[in-house]
């Protein structure tokens, strides 16, 4: 089945349960059912947003770590270019509603990307972007506490005063989160980015950086079984790209008994 509306820029697919999946963008959000190949809405978002970052919410738990009787099954939308470029929005797919969180981000940022990195607390890392009043990328970095509706910042990106945009975080044990590939935009001058990064959850810093095998600059990557890291493609060079890879690397983190890379 189609989509309601047309989506060619910037918009963003999440996997969300049971078995569907919301798409962003522009001024309204939509839900695909795949076990019947229909869609549900468009749907109203309450800002409009391109180049947003996006990401599925867990249920809520209690205390004992139980499912409530009603769980609430929710994505959060994160800046983006358009009216609410540094508001975080979250969609309540099973009610079809859009609510405002009152935390907001210090830059109007789009090209950014966020993992939930402690899923039972809805604890989300958010890291770089670009700022929209300069152009320019930025290495800041914060930690959203869903329940709490807080955002607080963390130290920002070690060796990466130029920032970074168009990369991925990924989230490994409810522990670690790993950023990798990417660009720094500078005005108009894109140099994608051989660059990696290990945050610690735990305590709340940076413990380790380096260089990936090529510069990827909007790569995809995804987390394997044993805690090792699949990043594919990317653009090699420039803007546009005059150079598109179609290999792939395998970052992997060697984990001591102690839990410390």
């Amino acid at each position: 089945a189609s989509m309601a509306v047309s989506r060619g820029r910037g918009h963003a697919a999440t996997r969300m349960p049971p078995e569907r999946v919301l798409v962003s963008g522009d001024s309204t959000w939509e839900v695909y059912r795949p076990i019947d190949d229909d869609w549900l809405g468009p749907f109203d978002l309450t800002h409009t947003r391109l180049g947003h970052a996006t990401l599925s919410l867990t249920d809520i738990f209690d205390n004992a770590g139980d499912f409530f009787i009603d769980p609430v099954h929710r994505a959060l939308l994160i800046g983006g270019e358009g009216s609410g470029p540094n508001t975080l929005e979250t969609l309540q797919v099973d009610t079809e509603e859009s609510i405002m969180l009152s935390s907001v981000l210090p830059f109007n940022l789009r090209d950014m990307a966020a993992a939930n990195v402690v899923i039972e607390e809805n604890l989300v890392l958010i890291v770089g972007g670009v700022d929209l009043d300069t152009g320019n990328s930025i290495p800041n970095a914060w930690l959203l506490k869903i329940p709490e509706d807080t955002l607080r910042e963390v130290d920002p990106l070690p060796n990466r005063s130029g920032g970074i945009a168009n990369h991925q975080v990924i989230a490994l044990d409810d522990r670690y989160a790993v950023v990798v590939g990417g660009e720094q935009v500078s005005g108009e001058t894109r140099t994608p980015l051989d660059y990696y990064a290990v945050f610690d959850v735990e305590t709340e810093s940076w413990i380790e950086s380096g260089l990936t095998l090529f510069p990827r600059a909007n790569a995809a990557a995804t987390a394997l079984d044993d805690r090792s890291i699949l990043v594919v493609g990317g653009g090699a060079s420039g803007d546009p790209p005059t150079q598109l890879r179609r290999d792939g690397e395998v970052l992997t983190l060697e984990i001591d008994p102690n839990g410390a890379p």
